[in-house]
């Protein structure tokens, strides 16, 4: 009974660090924001969601506002708002969420599949060791041409993320001692030979 015991202790010592590893998905939104800009080239980031340390997916990426613009000039998606991966000051992944147009209209994006693939294949390209603000920003990428302008109101966004956890020193000690105590269980085992008469 007693050796029973010790190897439930001991299994239960091994088993709670690996539990504890499973990664727990966080939901955070970036508040709405407005922006302005008349013929001129501008990149404003509107609000930006920390990544938490050794984030390693994003399974959902959102965002919605109201663009437009109100000027003679031409009309491109690139005159829009923008959704980027930034470590520090550099953008490793982007993608156009919403394009102004002459008309104002409310636009609302859902990152697909393969957007959702090349932004997490940029997420496991960081070096988490090395890496410092690693976040999800919105960006106004406005065109400085004459007669071009971009306006948005509300423009907000969500992620959805994961970050697999990682053991902290304690947790480590509690699986070197349970390996330990399992070990000593398995060695006290005694074997019983029996001859044949």
């Amino acid at each position: 009974m007693k050796n029973f015991a010790l190897a439930a202790l001991c299994a239960a010592a091994v088993v709670a660090p690996v539990q504890q590893a499973a990664a727990a998905t966080t939901v955070q939104s970036a508040t709405a924001a407005n922006f302005d800009s008349n013929s001129q080239w501008r990149s404003d980031e509107l609000g930006a969601i920390a990544l938490a340390k050794g984030t390693n997916v994003i399974s959902s990426l959102t965002s919605t506002a109201t663009v437009w613009d109100q000027g003679w000039g031409g009309q491109t998606d690139d005159n829009g708002l923008r959704l980027a991966l930034v470590v520090g000051t550099s953008r490793v992944w982007q993608a156009t969420v919403a394009g102004a147009r002459h008309g104002a209209q409310t636009i609302a994006f859902t990152a697909d599949v393969d957007q959702l693939a090349s932004l997490n294949s940029a997420l496991a390209a960081i070096d988490w060791s090395t890496a410092s603000n690693v976040r999800m920003g919105m960006f106004a990428n406005a065109y400085g041409w004459g007669g071009w302008e971009l306006h948005s109101r509300n423009a907000s966004f969500s992620v959805a993320s994961a970050a697999a956890a990682v053991p902290e020193p304690a947790t480590w000690a509690l699986m070197a001692v349970g390996f330990g105590l399992l070990g000593a269980t398995m060695r006290r085992r005694k074997t019983v030979v029996r001859y044949a008469a």
